[in-house]
Order: C-alpha cells, then sequence, then structure tokens
C-alpha cells in the first residue's frame, strides 16, 4: 500500500474546547496515543450529536479507504430486523455509545489510524469512524455475541429486544446484557477486536 499523509483540517474556534475535551478523554481512557511520526496520517472531523456532545471521525476517505479491501458481512436490512421482532408488544433499546471504540485494533495497524489533529499526531488503538470497513466488523462482532438470542435484533451499534410481556423483556435483557460485556478477541487484521459496553435502556409498550 502506498503511504499517504493528509494535512490537518481546520477546528471551530467555537467548538474547541467541547473538541479538547472530547480528544482528551479518549486519550485518557486509552483510545488515542500521541506519536511523534507516522507515514499514514488522515485528518480528523468532529460531528455534534444531539447531546451536544462532539464524535471525533476521522476522514479517511482520501486515504486509508482506497487502500483497503471490503470487509464481507452483511448489514441486515429493514426487513431483517422485523423478522425477527415479530409478535412482541414489549420492546427495549439498548444504545451502545462509543460503539466502534469498542473494537481493538491489532498493534500493527494502528500505523493506518494515525489521525492529525490540531494538537498532535495521535494513533488509534481502537477502530474510530470513518474507516470504510468499520460497520460491517461491528456488525460482525454484534451478530457473534448475541447469536441464538431469541427476541434480539442488532443493528450497529443498537440493539432491540421484545417481549410478549414485561417480564419476558426483562428476562430477555438479562440474557443480552451479559453477552456484551463479555470480551471478545477473535483475529483480523485490522482489528483484533474486543467489546464491552456501557448502555442504556428505554422501555415501551405498544
Amino acid at each position: 500500500m502506498q503511504n499517504l499523509f493528509r494535512p490537518k483540517l481546520p477546528v471551530s474556534y467555537a467548538a474547541l474546547t467541547v473538541i479538547e475535551q472530547e480528544l482528551e478523554h479518549i486519550q485518557q481512557v486509552g483510545v488515542l496515543q500521541p506519536v511523534n511520526y507516522s507515514t499514514w496520517n488522515a485528518p480528523i472531523v468532529t460531528v455534534k450529536k444531539a447531546t451536544g456532545k462532539f464524535r471525533i471521525c476521522v476522514d479517511f476517505s482520501t486515504s486509508l479507504n482506497a487502500a483497503l479491501d471490503t470487509h464481507q458481512h452483511p448489514l441486515p436490512v429493514p426487513e431483517d430486523v422485523f423478522v425477527k421482532l415479530n409478535g412482541g408488544t414489549c420492546f427495549a433499546k439498548l444504545d451502545l455509545p462509543y460503539a466502534y471504540l469498542k473494537i481493538d485494533v491489532a498493534e500493527e495497524s494502528r500505523e493506518l489510524l494515525t489521525s492529525n489533529t490540531h494538537r498532535s499526531l495521535c494513533q488509534f488503538t481502537r477502530l474510530p469512524c470513518g474507516v470504510k470497513i468499520a460497520p460491517a466488523i461491528f456488525q460482525q462482532t454484534m451478530d457473534t455475541i448475541r447469536m441464538g438470542t431469541e427476541g434480539a435484533a442488532a443493528y450497529l451499534g443498537d440493539i432491540i429486544i421484545i417481549g410478549l410481556n414485561p417480564d419476558e423483556l426483562l428476562q430477555r435483557l438479562e440474557t443480552v446484557r451479559p453477552e456484551i460485556w463479555v470480551t471478545h478477541k477473535p483475529s483480523y487484521w485490522l482489528p483484533g477486536a474486543s467489546i464491552g459496553a456501557d448502555s442504556g435502556t428505554a422501555f415501551s409498550e405498544s
């Protein structure tokens, strides 16, 4: 693969403090680590979330993505999800914050995930938003860890669970939750993945 280095993008001064806080947070938890040199690089871009916080993404569209092969794992279509959830009267949704960043990246692949922030060069130790194969890798991981769980469907960072009544829903929630917290380390080239999740649950009945 040809090495590609891209200059950093300007950061909005109005959002600078919030972006600094987010970069500091993911660096403290080990997702991001400063480096002095890299032959690969892509600029960060930020997406403002509904909470007012910013999601740190990386624009790999003109660098790494062009060099990656397609990861052959299908994403579910709405019809697939509806079939799995047919017949439920109670529903719960588990939202996995920082979803892709729960996937560890093999050390030999981390230089490919170097980003050019306004502070310094940094390497991601976990899978950032912006890598073209990230959705398929994450979906495959989710499909693997909740395989065999009746009444549950995963779509990227969300898991929807159904029950015929509140008791059945709670029972299925207890079945799914431990699986999400378990650490998995399959052998991938770009990530050697592990997953664990904080989750928020919203209940509704119809």
